[in-house]
């Protein structure tokens, strides 16, 4: 018996921050999809049997229990409607990033990749490990889980601004018109700075964005999750 709960059942009551947690990984992976693998084309997302069977997959292996297939549907579905949310942020982005200056662009990717570079850091245990969780009963699972869903959303929030700052940066002229080593220059540059910075100040520019990103996260719609 792994974990206390072999063959337990999925279920909001008991299990609420758990879900939520699953629907955000659903999110996420509707999102890869759309985006970074096919480019935002409208008609590109998981659809509802394919995810319906990686969720299962998830929930089985990693957390041990049984999961109904409305349980599953409902995670499905929530999940896009939580990654069309994401989109809808990600777009009233792009709208403000496209209109900025290139160097005023080439500066404020800087904190985003010194990010980037120390989050395995920031976050060591990020990567999904089920051995962290073995033996929790469900309320510390729901704490667990809890704490886990707040830290992925914002690491995700920044790398879904990351990935707009980079998009718009390639189509700039100004970007084009450099070979790829001075290109990789001139982020590197802009990554040095920060390095040289005082720790207090990179701090500052991390708190910055994990505050941005936490906001983000908790003025979310709750609709598009369960439990509220």
């Amino acid at each position: 018996m792994i974990f206390g709960l072999f063959k337990e059942k999925l279920n909001i009551n008991d299990h609420k921050h758990v879900i939520n947690y699953i629907i955000s990984e659903e999110a996420n992976q509707q999102w890869i999809y759309h985006v970074l693998e096919n480019d935002f084309k409208k008609e590109a997302f998981r659809g509802l049997p394919f995810a319906k069977n990686v969720l299962n997959s998830f929930v089985t292996m990693n957390l041990n229990m049984k999961a109904s297939d409305e349980i599953l549907s409902s995670i499905a579905d929530l999940g896009y409607r939580k990654c069309r949310e994401w989109l809808d942020t990600y777009n009233s982005l792009n709208k403000k990033i496209s209109k900025m200056k290139f160097n005023d662009l080439v500066k404020s990717s800087g904190p985003i990749l010194y990010y980037a570079e120390i989050m395995p850091e920031r976050y060591p245990d990020f990567a999904f490990n089920p051995n962290a969780f073995k033996g929790l009963n469900n309320t510390q699972l729901n704490i667990y889980f809890g704490k886990r869903n707040l830290d992925y959303n914002i690491v995700m929030y920044v790398q879904r601004e990351m990935n707009c700052y980079a998009k718009n940066m390639i189509k700039r002229k100004e970007y084009q018109k450099l070979n790829r080593i001075d290109q990789d220059y001139l982020l590197d540059t802009e990554l040095e700075k920060i390095k040289k910075m005082k720790k207090k100040q990179q701090n500052e520019l991390i708190e910055k964005l994990e505050d941005k990103a936490k906001k983000d996260f908790e003025k979310r719609n709750l609709f598009n999750e369960i439990g509220h």
